[in-house]
């Protein structure tokens, strides 16, 4: 599996957060809207993604806290999203929430683990396996 982070901001800041919590050794690689040239949601950033893990969207699972910016920004690549719900507030956006919500990031290891995706898409569901 390779794993990656894609995040907004500016490039000093968020390569001295991903230091701070120590996930170079724990992430392949990071691309930051401050030094790509364009955020989430625009789609090109989670295509860069894609390209630097070699992956393509059926194959590829994004996880994020933010519904305007870290799942609409994946569904609009075509990528799965997993949302990261760690306060359990209630999904309020206008389209339907991601297949899978999760309260922590160690809770996404069974569902990457499994391999398998049930991916709502806008003309209705996809089966992944």
């Amino acid at each position: 599996m390779i794993t990656g982070v894609v995040t907004n901001g500016p490039i000093d800041a968020r390569r001295e957060k991903i230091a701070h919590l120590s996930l170079e050794a724990r992430i392949d690689f990071a691309v930051i809207s401050g030094e790509f040239g364009a955020g989430k949601p625009v789609p090109a950033i989670f295509v860069e993604a894609m390209r630097r893990a070699g992956a393509d969207p059926v194959e590829t699972v994004f996880a994020g806290d933010s519904v305007e910016h870290d799942i609409a920004g994946a569904h609009a690549a075509g990528i799965h999203a997993i949302w990261l719900n760690r306060t359990g507030r209630p999904w309020t956006a206008p389209h339907a929430p991601p297949p899978h919500g999760v309260a922590s990031l160690s809770a996404l290891l069974p569902i990457l683990a499994a391999k398998s995706y049930r991916v709502a898409t806008r003309s209705g569901s996809e089966d992944y396996t």
